[in-house]
């Protein structure tokens, strides 16, 4: 799990205290306190968790506390999550002014002959936190690990666009 610091930076967070203290800022800086947050979290594995949270109370440590009235969906599939926009939609929540419409991607599948895959991904492990230029347009490259420390992910950063891909 990876959140953006204020310096377009991914940083790993391999617990909540991270994440919490991040939550509590922002909400604090942008008085927040009475807003609704539709939480949505993306598993590489096609699987997905979505509710919606409340900011309710501080705890003992000033860490905001969040409540939800609705049970925690989440699924491999979509129906679950497109049943619960749904509801919110006819309920009178404006969803699209909460969604990041900046964010486009698509899936895509590229063959490879494994000695090539493996030269390919040694390379950007080298670039790892450094910039690449490809057709005139600058990305800035970021190796993202699991829990255990291995490469999972990398991420393709340019000033309009973000491509991730799995070594």
């Amino acid at each position: 799990l990876y959140y953006e610091d204020e310096n377009k930076t991914l940083v790993q967070i391999n617990n909540a205290s991270p994440l919490r203290q991040k939550l509590t800022e922002l909400i604090e800086k942008d008085k927040k306190h009475e807003e609704s947050f539709l939480i949505v979290m993306w598993e590489e594995s096609g699987g997905h968790t979505i509710n919606v949270l409340n900011p309710a109370r501080k705890d003992n440590i000033e860490h905001i506390v969040f409540d939800s009235k609705f049970p925690i969906i989440a699924d491999k599939y979509p129906v679950p999550a497109l049943v619960l926009i749904t509801e919110l939609i006819a309920r009178g929540h404006e969803i699209s002014k909460s969604i990041d419409w900046s964010i486009k991607g698509i899936n895509r599948t590229i063959p490879a002959i494994d000695k090539k895959k493996i030269k390919i991904m040694k390379n950007f492990m080298k670039n790892d936190k450094k910039a690449l230029t490809i057709n005139k347009k600058e990305y800035k490259v970021s190796a993202l690990s699991d829990n255990a420390n291995n490469v999972d992910i990398y991420r393709l950063k340019s000033a309009d666009s973000t491509l991730y891909f799995r070594p």
